[in-house]
């Protein structure tokens, strides 16, 4: 084979190479748009809580109220008074279970 030959066919191995890497950065790469995806919707959905706090209501109709749902899932949800171990008084969520101690 003439030396030219030799160089063009090693050229050729070289792009053989690249096509299988070509798909393997492929792949990274659509799992690295879909993570970024993913947290660009969590960068957003905390950002709307953070400023849904601005609406919360303790209390209403009388009942407390849910900070946790209010904050994280937009949604008014009352608390349950009860005696804690150590006599503080507790109001423990209906839907989520979250615990405020007073």
């Amino acid at each position: 084979m003439s030396i030219e030959g030799v160089i063009r066919e090693e050229a050729q191995q070289i792009a053989a190479n690249l096509r299988g890497r070509i798909e393997q950065l492929r792949k990274q790469y659509l799992e690295a748009k879909a993570r970024a995806d993913e947290l660009k919707a969590q960068i957003d959905a905390a950002s709307i809580a953070v400023e849904r706090v601005a609406d919360f209501k303790p209390k209403i109709y009388g009942l407390y109220q849910c900070p946790h749902c209010w904050v994280n899932q937009n949604q008014q949800v009352p608390m349950i008074s009860g005696p804690s171990e150590n006599k503080n008084e507790i109001f423990r969520c209906s839907r989520c279970g979250h615990i405020t101690e007073i």
